[in-house]
């Protein structure tokens, strides 16, 4: 029994290393075949990444992630996906400046030619004013200076030729080596900075490179530029702006305003001390009093002007053009007591009607007070009125014209009205007109807004 116990257990074990074999023999074959997938999934990879690099990326945020790997460590545009920044390694200290101007004009003719292609066959404009113009891939890769017949060195961008103005225009063939440029500049202003052990990035412009678009660096401005007048030249929208006017339109608009208030402000000031010095010089000597007629200040017309700001100077390089003051306007209702004449309807335009669409609207009353020219007062506003003055008042709102007390507002009445907060006083004549030139639709849509409110 002993022994045949031994055996048993003998055989056992054989049987356990029989099947301890026979799975082992298993793991094995499933790791050869993992082997070969990962060998065939690495084949067909490296088959792709050929593909890809005869026939160029699928995308442009493929380009502009290898644009950008060519400015950093590494090759990680392969791990980048598209729209993911972070995948975008640091800048590089070298940057073979011959690949850049080919991923950039690369980059370039994807955006302003074959997407644009792409799109125009996905039928995305049709029905459109301006159906978009592809770029000639040609034309980009001559302004890069890139492939066969093109010259060694690359065309100097505009903003570095001899004699360039901010206010200059760039055709297509600029633009496209002005973004060159800005690539090469940028290149070698991450150069510089790793050179130095990591200081700070400063373009050729003497600026640092700043992490985010700042309209007062030359690079990033130059490249705002130059990318937008080629997009304005592909759809076709006129005029192409300077550098001076993306500028502007791209900067902020607050600093412009305080800049542009402080120069007129200053010019008032300049006048009001003409205003003082004229007074001077016709005050009494005793008395005081200022003569508007004296001989010495003579009139005070000619000592004020105004001054128009110009944009451009002039033929003798004045930007300040000063000019004498004009005569009084006789028909100003605010500066001279003039007559406004008023034609309406009176039967049918109530007192309402005329303080909202006339009074408050076109002449800027605030709180009209209207007298008849009998002198009856009928509509005052105020916060000095009590409740039953604002009562007494607002009974006439509904009434037409020619329905007020005292005899109403009728062909050839005329009213007064003043607004003591803002010191404007003006008379007005009403004259009656039934029939408008205008038809019923203009003051048809009035009454429909009155009707409404």
């Amino acid at each position: 029994e002993g022994e045949g116990k031994v055996k048993g257990d003998g055989d056992g074990d054989a049987e356990m290393t029989e099947a301890g074999e026979g799975a082992s023999n298993g793991e094995k074959k499933a790791e050869k075949e993992k082997d070969k997938d990962k060998d065939g999934e690495g084949e067909e990879k490296e088959k792709e990444k050929e593909e890809e690099e005869e026939s160029g990326p699928s995308t442009y945020m493929h380009l502009v992630h290898e644009l950008r790997s060519l400015l950093g460590k590494g090759s990680g545009a392969d791990e980048a996906k598209e729209g993911d920044a972070a995948a975008v390694p640091a800048p590089s200290v070298s940057a073979d400046k011959s690949a850049l101007r080919l991923k950039t004009a690369q980059l370039l003719t994807a955006l302003y030619d074959d997407e644009i292609r792409k799109q125009i066959g996905m039928k995305r404009y049709d029905g459109a004013a301006k159906v978009p113009v592809p770029l000639k891939p040609s034309a980009i890769y001559d302004a890069c200076c890139v492939g066969e017949g093109t010259t060694t060195t690359m065309t100097v961008p505009p903003s570095k030729r001899e004699g360039y103005r901010h206010t200059d225009v760039w055709d297509t063939k600029d633009c496209a080596s002005e973004l060159t440029g800005c690539v090469l500049d940028a290149a070698d202003a991450f150069a510089s900075a790793s050179a130095t052990d990591g200081g700070e990035t400063s373009s050729s412009d003497g600026g640092p490179v700043p992490d985010e678009f700042d309209k007062d660096h030359g690079l990033s401005m130059s490249f705002v530029a130059a990318s937008s007048n080629l997009r304005s030249t592909v759809f076709g929208i006129d005029p192409a702006q300077s550098y001076y006017d993306a500028k502007g339109i791209a900067g902020n608009i607050i600093p412009a305003i305080a800049t542009t208030n402080a120069v007129v402000a200053g010019l008032q000031v300049l006048q009001a001390f003409h205003i003082l010095r004229w007074r001077l010089d016709n005050a009494d000597s005793e008395t005081g009093e200022v003569d508007p007629c004296g001989e010495r200040g003579g009139n005070l017309k000619e000592r004020c002007r105004y001054i128009y700001c110009n944009r451009e100077k002039t033929r003798k390089g004045y930007y300040l053009q000063p000019t004498r003051l004009p005569d009084p306007n006789p028909d100003c209702y605010v500066c001279r007591s003039a007559v406004l004449e008023v034609s309406l309807d009176t039967q049918s335009w109530t007192l309402d009607m005329f303080l909202r669409r006339i009074l408050k609207k076109e002449l800027n009353f605030i709180h009209p007070t209207v007298m008849l020219g009998t002198g009856d007062l009928i509509y005052e506003e105020g916060d000095e009125l009590d409740r039953s003055e604002v009562e007494c008042y607002a009974k006439n709102l509904p009434k037409a014209l020619v329905d007020l007390p005292g005899g109403g507002l009728k062909d050839g009445s005329s009213c007064r009205v003043e607004d003591f907060g803002q010191d404007l006083e003006v008379e007005l004549r009403f004259y009656h007109r039934e029939e408008w030139k205008g038809g019923e639709e203009e003051d048809g849509g009035m009454e429909a807004r009155d009707e409404e409110e």
